[in-house]
């Protein structure tokens, strides 16, 4: 993403609410330093933009594509991403709080030091992303899928799987799977995946 050269078209405050609507064409946009609350961008496309120093706020983003779209310290707080469509994106230093991720695709993301808290991903594929030194915590995966991912120095804490089953690849091709109506980890920090000791394993 080349912003030297003004490929990005970028937002003010005052366009907001003018442009982000449902079923809008927000590619390739630069939102920097906004504050997005309480907007419709249902069914909208997002590909290619670019979001930094940005918070997200009562939003409705559900049914929504995510192609291409770097994210930088930003905040998502109590945000639908109902049955959205994320795939090769970069999340780095962005939280998710009380967010509703359920039946969205995640494929081929990045995740660096970000936090998810109290989010639902029921029914969710997430797969073939890389997930590194973040936090997951009192989030639901009940039906979701989750394959081919690396989690590497991350902590999970008061998870609830429900029928969900994890399948997680080590350097050595092993396959991890942790139990169907696992309500957690034996121990509040786990590293899931760690490139020094690939056998490392999470207790059920």
């Amino acid at each position: 993403m080349d912003l030297s050269k003004n490929s990005l078209i970028r937002f003010n405050s005052d366009l907001l609410k003018k442009n982000i609507v449902p079923q809008s064409d927000l590619t390739n946009s630069f939102f920097d330093r906004q504050k997005l609350s309480g907007l419709d961008a249902t069914q909208s496309l997002f590909n290619g933009s670019f979001f930094r120093k940005t918070k997200i706020a009562d939003c409705n983003f559900s049914r929504c594509d995510f192609e291409g779209v770097q994210f930088e310290l930003v905040i998502f707080e109590s945000v639908s991403l109902k049955n959205v469509d994320i795939r090769s994106c970069k999340f780095t230093h962005t939280q998710f709080i009380d967010c509703d991720f359920s039946e969205t695709f995640i494929k081929n993301c990045m995740f660096v030091k970000c936090n998810l808290i109290n989010c639902n991903f029921n029914g969710s594929v997430f797969t073939e992303s890389e997930i590194k030194s973040s936090v997951i915590q009192n989030c639901s995966l009940t039906k979701s899928t989750n394959m081919l991912n690396k989690f590497i120095q991350c902590n999970f804490k008061n998870m609830r799987f429900g029928e969900y089953d994890i399948l997680i690849y080590s350097r050595k091709s092993q396959t991890l799977r942790v139990p169907r109506q696992c309500r957690g980890f034996a121990h509040s920090k786990l590293n899931i995946f760690n490139h020094s000791h690939p056998s490392t394993s999470p207790s059920s």
